[in-house]
């Protein structure tokens, strides 16, 4: 794997889609390379995910 591209790790690295913020930085913390690769790959780090609970989302709709 010290042999792929750097373009090559950023497209395995897109296969994976964090659900959190912390997946997206166990990335960083593989080893050097795949820290300089993932800190430069902005489209890592273009997805925001939101998780909203369903009990709180009910007592928003109640109150509309």
């Amino acid at each position: 794997i010290n042999l792929l591209p750097p373009e090559m790790l950023v497209h395995v690295f897109s296969f994976y889609p964090p659900e959190s913020i912390q997946q997206s930085i166990n990335y960083t913390q593989v080893c050097a390379s795949w820290r300089t690769v993932a800190y430069s790959a902005p489209e890592l780090w273009t997805t925001l995910a939101v998780k909203c609970p369903v009990a709180g989302l009910h007592t928003e709709q109640d109150r509309a």
